[in-house]
């Protein structure tokens, strides 16, 4: 059998108070992307074309890292720590207080452009892009400010895993945001450069009556 190792366990009041905690920055987390979401689907109304498709492509490939911190943080951990309680408190004849759980399902982004279109509105996706960036580094902060106290109330192998697999989806989720701005503003600009050379070589100059078009 293996060893148990419990140093703390404050069932009664304190697990489910940061059970809640931590349910309350995993929603304000997902909250921010899926804002960030909802405004890169909504952008197609001021850019589309192949370069857009690509944007939505790179926050499609970042998802499962999103969704795997919302789970985390809104519903596995949560309802982890209600478990804790309720166990320990059933071995000491006591009653446990149970915090918020939630699952939470974010959705892809539709990778189908209309085809045969092409819009950029320069002002407009400038604009967008200032939000959207905003909502990624307004959920990367708060993941930074989101410490994972257990120790104060849960001191055991079990909690330490858990703040392990926290700690490493953290840094995946800041690393996932970093890329999604690098790309943002790179298809921008490369979509800028792209469409001012087709605008330029379709400029038609007309020489004078009888005379050439070029």
């Amino acid at each position: 059998m293996a060893e148990v190792n419990i140093e703390i366990a404050n069932f009664i009041t304190g697990i489910p108070e940061l059970a809640d905690k931590i349910f309350e920055g995993g929603s304000k987390f997902t909250d921010n992307i899926i804002n960030a979401y909802n405004h890169v689907a909504g952008l197609n109304s001021s850019w589309n074309g192949k370069r857009y498709e690509d944007l939505v492509v790179a926050f499609n490939n970042e998802q499962p890292k999103f969704q795997h911190m919302t789970t985390l943080l809104c519903l596995t951990l949560p309802k982890a720590l209600n478990d804790v309680a309720a166990n320990y408190a059933a071995v000491n004849g006591d009653t446990a207080g149970q915090g918020t759980t939630l699952e939470i399902t974010l959705q892809k982004l539709n990778e189908k452009s209309a085809l045969g279109s092409m819009r950029f509105i320069e002002s407009e996706v400038r604009a967008q892009q200032q939000s959207i960036e905003g909502f990624l580094n307004d959920a990367k902060a708060i993941l930074d400010g989101l410490e994972l106290n257990l120790e104060g109330v849960w001191k055991s192998d079990a909690a330490s895993k858990y703040v392990q697999e926290y700690e490493s989806l953290r840094a995946e989720v800041s690393s996932s945001v970093n890329t999604l701005t690098t790309s943002f503003t790179n298809l921008m600009t490369t979509a800028l450069a792209e469409m001012q050379e087709a605008e330029s070589n379709s400029t038609v100059t007309v020489t004078g009556a009888g005379g050439s078009e070029n």
